[in-house]
């Protein structure tokens, strides 16, 4: 979610998560289900805050 994010010109969380709530090509690229819930914007935060404390994922 965060690279289709970055896709599209740098989108906030809250912006990817609205996507994914209103785009069905979207939830079906993340392999997300009309019956499942989308996971919510702060997720990502976390997953990407994850990634830089791990070295994988460089802010500038």
């Amino acid at each position: 979610m965060l690279l289709v994010g970055i896709w599209h010109g740098g989108l906030s969380d809250e912006s990817v998560e609205g996507m994914a709530n209103a785009n069905l090509n979207v939830m079906r690229f993340w392999g997300l289900s009309l019956e499942g819930d989308v996971p919510d914007h702060s997720v990502l935060s976390r997953f990407r805050t994850r990634l830089a404390q791990a070295h994988a994922w460089h802010t500038t």
